[in-house]
C-alpha cells in the first residue's frame, strides 16, 4: 500500500512538472517594452532643499521632483497634511495594482528625484540629482536645443525603497524626455521634462510548433516582491513596427498558441506558467472573423452595420478626443482615407469618450475633415465594442478584409504606415 501511495505522488509531480513552462528572462532597455511608463516632474514649492545651482545663467527656471513611487509619495504628502487624507484614499482605491505592504509610514527622501531645468536661447538646461543628495554641484549638465532634432538621453539615479522589512537602495535607468506636455511645472517651461521607464524583461518560449517573445514589464523595475506585472506574447520574429499586442496581467489566463496559461511564479527572472486549457480563438485578434458591430453614425444618425459592409476592406479606428497620439495620427489616417477610398476602403471610426465631450469629438471631426462614418463608444458605460474587439491602447486601428477577417491590428501612426503598405499590395 506504501508503495503504490509513493508511485500515486511520484505521478502527481511529475504531471505538475510537466504542465508547467519555465522561460528565462533577461533585463533589456528599449522601445519594445510594455508601455514605456513616464513619470512626469512637478515644479517643488516654497523653500527648496536644493542647493548648487547658479539662477543667474537662464532667463527662466525652476527646480522640480520627479516621483519613484506615486503612492509613496502620496501617503508622505498625507502625512505632512499637503493632501487630505479623502484625496489619499482616492488614490488608493484606484491604483488596482498597489500592495500597501510597501508603503514606509514615514518619509522616503530619495522617493523624490530633484531636477533642475533652465531656459535661455531656445536651450533647455537639465541637471538631475542622480545621487539624490540634494545637490547639483556634482550633478552633469544636460543641454537640449528645442529647435532642432529631438535626442533622449539615458540616466541612471539611485533611489530608496521599502522593500516590506526594511529601507533598500538601487539604481536604476531613466530615459530623460525634455520635450514632454504632460505635466506643468509653469507655462514658460513648456514643454517640460519627464522620466521614461523603458526597461523590461524578456525571453522566447518554444511551444514546439513556434517561437513566442515574452515580454514582461513592471512600474518598479521588479523591486517589490510579488507586485503585479504586465506580460505580452508575441510571435518570434515579429517586426517591432507592427504593435498588435494584447496587454496581459499577473491575473489573466494567457494564450501561447493553442494553449492557455496562468502565471505561477516570477522569480529570479524565470517565469513559471501553468496550463489550464486548450486555447480557442478570441474575437478581435489577427486571422480571426471580425465581431459584427452595430450603431448609429455620430453625426447623421444613420445605421451602421459591420456586417452589410462584406466585400469591402474596412479600417476600424479606435481613437478618443483626450488622446494625443490620436489626434497626432489623423492626418495619416485620412490621407490613407483619400488613397483608397475609390478602391472601397471604408473608414469606421470608434470614439471613446465622455458624453460630456461629445461636442470636442464632433469639432475635431469637423476640423480634421473626417468624412466617413463615426461611432461613440461611452467611457462610463458597457463598452462592448471596445471589449469585443480587446482594445486597450489608444489609438488602435484594425484593417478588416472583404471575407469579415482581421487581417491587421496595430497602435499608434506607425501602424498606419503598415497598413498604407498593404493596402497598396491589396487593393
Amino acid at each position: 500500500m506504501k508503495k503504490f501511495i509513493l508511485l500515486f505522488l511520484v505521478l502527481i509531480n511529475l504531471c505538475s512538472f510537466a504542465q508547467t513552462v519555465k522561460i528565462p528572462l533577461s533585463n533589456k532597455i528599449g522601445e519594445y517594452g510594455i508601455g514605456n511608463l513616464y513619470r512626469p516632474a512637478w515644479k517643488v514649492t516654497g523653500i527648496s532643499e536644493y542647493k548648487g545651482y547658479d539662477t543667474t545663467r537662464y532667463e527662466k527656471w525652476a527646480i522640480a521632483e520627479i516621483k519613484f513611487n506615486t503612492m509613496q509619495a502620496y501617503l508622505e504628502d498625507m502625512i505632512n497634511k499637503k493632501i487630505p487624507k479623502a484625496t489619499y484614499e482616492y488614490f488608493l482605491k484606484n491604483d488596482h495594482a498597489i500592495d500597501t505592504s510597501y508603503l514606509y509610514k514615514n518619509t522616503i527622501s530619495r522617493n523624490l528625484i530633484g531636477v533642475f531645468i533652465g531656459l535661455k536661447d531656445h536651450l533647455k538646461y537639465v541637471i538631475v540629482d542622480k545621487n539624490g543628495n540634494k545637490n547639483f554641484n556634482d550633478d552633469s549638465i544636460l543641454v537640449f536645443d528645442l529647435d532642432k532634432k529631438k535626442i533622449y538621453p539615458e540616466t541612471e539615479v539611485y533611489i530608496d525603497y521599502f522593500d516590506g522589512e526594511q529601507i533598500r537602495q538601487a539604481q536604476i535607468p531613466f530615459t530623460v524626455d525634455a520635450y514632454n506636455e504632460g505635466s506643468s511645472i509653469d507655462d514658460a517651461l513648456k514643454p517640460t521634462i519627464a522620466f521614461v521607464d523603458r526597461s523590461y524583461k524578456q525571453g522566447i518560449y518554444n511551444d514546439g510548433h513556434s517561437k513566442w517573445t515574452i515580454t514582461v514589464d513592471n512600474p518598479h523595475f521588479f523591486l517589490y516582491k510579488n507586485e503585479m506585472f504586465s506580460l505580452c506574447i508575441d510571435p518570434a520574429g515579429k517586426p517591432e513596427s507592427v504593435n498588435d499586442r494584447y496587454i496581459h496581467s499577473r491575473r489573466d489566463s494567457i494564450p501561447i498558441g493553442k494553449k492557455l496559461y496562468t502565471v505561477k511564479s516570477l522569480i529570479n527572472d524565470t517565469l513559471c506558467l501553468s496550463y489550464i486549457a486548450p486555447y480557442l480563438e478570441s474575437m478581435g485578434q489577427t486571422n480571426t472573423t471580425a465581431p459584427e458591430i452595430t450603431g448609429k453614425d455620430l453625426l447623421t444618425n444613420k445605421k451602421i452595420s459591420l456586417n452589410k459592409k462584406r466585400g469591402q476592406y474596412v479600417l476600424l479606428d479606435f481613437w478618443g478626443s483626450w488622446c494625443k497620439p490620436c489626434i497626432a495620427a489623423l492626418p495619416k489616417l485620412l490621407e490613407i482615407h483619400n488613397k483608397y477610398k475609390r478602391s472601397g476602403l471604408q473608414v469606421v471610426s470608434v470614439a471613446f469618450d465622455h458624453k460630456k465631450d461629445l461636442d470636442k469629438v464632433k469639432m475635431l471631426i469637423n476640423e480634421h475633415n473626417l468624412m466617413w462614418e463615426h461611432l461613440f463608444v461611452d467611457r462610463a458605460g458597457a463598452q462592448e465594442i471596445t471589449k469585443n474587439y480587446r482594445v486597450q491602447i489608444y489609438p488602435t486601428t484594425i484593417l478588416i478584409n472583404p471575407n469579415g477577417k482581421v487581417v491587421f491590428r496595430g497602435t499608434g501612426e506607425k501602424s498606419l504606415i503598415e497598413i498604407d503598405k498593404f493596402l497598396k499590395k491589396a487593393i
